[in-house]
C-alpha cells in the first residue's frame, strides 16, 4: 500500500483526471485456465486503496464495474467518455478501446503528460486509427494466441495471427457470431475454419511467410470456442442491456486538489507516519505534486 501512496504521488505531476476501475462482481471466475479467487484481505487492501485513491483527488469507479475493469474502460473509451485507457492488458483493444497507454518503461505516468510528443513517437501511445489492426482482427488475435479465456492454437504466434487478420478472418468470423444462430451458425463456422486452414496450408493471399500445413491439420475442429469469442464481444459492462445498475456519472470526473489533511490521517493510520516524519514524507513525495494540481487547476477554471 506504501508503494503506491508514492505512485499516487507521482499521478499528481501530471494534468490529468485519473479514474480508477475495479473489477465487478460479473467478472469471469476463470482467467488462463486458473480460479479467480478474492480473499478477504484483499478486500481490506481494496477498501484502503479506494480511501486512499479519494484523498488524493482522484476518482474511482464506485460500482466497481459489472464485470471486467479492462471491459469496462474500452467502452467507457469506445463512447467518448474518458480520453484513454491506461493498462498493461492486450485485451483492451479486443474490447473495443480506441486509445490505449501503456506504462511499460516509464519512470512515471508524468512521462506520459509531460513529455508527450517523445512518448507519442516511442509508441507507448497506441491510437486504434492508426494501428494496422481494427477490433474484429484483434479478436481473432487473441483467439489464436490465446489470452484470458482460452489457450488459443498452439504454434500459432503472433506473425501468423496477424497475418491471418489481414486476411479478413476477423471480419468474417465477428459478421457470423452476430448474425447467425443454431445450425446455420455451426454451418457458417466449420465454413469459415476450413477457409483458414486452407489460408494457413497454401498462403495463397501472400500475408504469411511461409506455408503451415502441419498448423492447418492440428486445428481443432471446434476452433474458435464460442463461448470465449462471446466473452469477448459481448462483456458484461454498465453498457449491457442485462446491468441493472446506475452508469458511472462521467460529469463529475473533474480536476480537483488532493485533500491533504485526510491523506495525513492515512498515513499515519497505515504507514505510523507522525509528526516531523510526517512532513519530511510529504516534503519530498507529496508537496511537489500537489503544487503543480494546484497551478494546473487554477489554469483549469480559468479556461472554463
Amino acid at each position: 500500500l506504501e508503494k503506491v501512496f508514492y505512485q499516487l504521488c507521482n499521478l499528481l505531476h501530471a494534468p490529468i483526471v485519473f479514474v480508477f476501475v475495479f473489477d465487478g462482481p460479473g467478472r469471469p471466475s476463470m482467467k488462463r485456465g486458473t480460479r479467480v479467487v478474492f480473499h478477504d484481505n484483499n478486500r481490506e487492501f481494496m477498501r484502503d486503496l479506494k480511501a486512499m485513491i479519494l484523498a488524493f483527488g482522484f476518482y474511482h469507479y464506485e460500482a466497481s464495474a459489472p464485470g471486467e475493469a479492462e471491459a469496462e474502460l474500452a467502452q467507457l473509451n469506445a463512447s467518448g467518455k474518458i480520453d484513454a485507457v491506461i493498462t498493461e492488458d492486450s485485451d483492451c483493444f479486443v474490447f473495443g478501446a480506441r486509445r490505449v497507454i501503456r506504462t511499460h518503461g516509464l519512470e512515471s505516468l508524468t512521462d506520459v503528460a509531460v513529455s508527450r510528443p517523445s512518448v507519442q513517437n516511442s509508441a507507448l501511445v497506441y491510437t486504434l486509427d492508426t494501428l494496422p489492426l481494427d477490433t474484429d482482427a484483434f479478436l481473432l488475435c487473441a483467439l489464436l494466441l490465446g489470452g484470458d479465456y482460452g489457450p488459443g492454437i498452439p504454434g500459432a504466434g503472433p506473425k501468423v495471427a496477424t497475418a491471418l487478420a489481414a486476411c479478413g478472418f476477423g471480419r468474417e468470423l465477428v459478421k457470423i457470431l452476430k448474425t447467425c444462430i443454431g445450425i446455420v451458425l455451426d454451418q457458417r463456422l466449420d465454413q469459415w475454419r476450413r477457409m483458414l486452414q486452407k489460408e494457413l496450408a497454401e498462403n495463397t493471399s501472400g500475408f504469411l511467410d511461409c506455408c503451415h500445413p502441419s498448423l492447418a491439420a492440428s486445428m481443432n475442429p471446434t476452433f474458435p470456442d464460442i463461448r470465449v469469442a462471446e466473452m469477448y464481444l459481448y462483456p458484461l459492462t454498465s453498457k449491457s442491456p442485462i446491468f441493472l445498475g446506475a452508469a458511472p456519472d462521467v460529469s463529475s470526473w473533474r480536476p480537483k486538489l488532493p485533500d491533504i489533511t485526510s491523506l495525513s490521517s492515512f498515513c499515519s493510520t497505515k504507514f505510523g507516519w507522525q509528526g516531523q516524519p510526517l512532513l519530511k514524507k510529504f516534503n519530498s513525495t507529496l508537496w511537489p505534486g500537489a503544487a503543480f494540481k494546484l497551478i494546473s487547476l487554477v489554469r483549469f477554471r480559468m479556461s472554463l
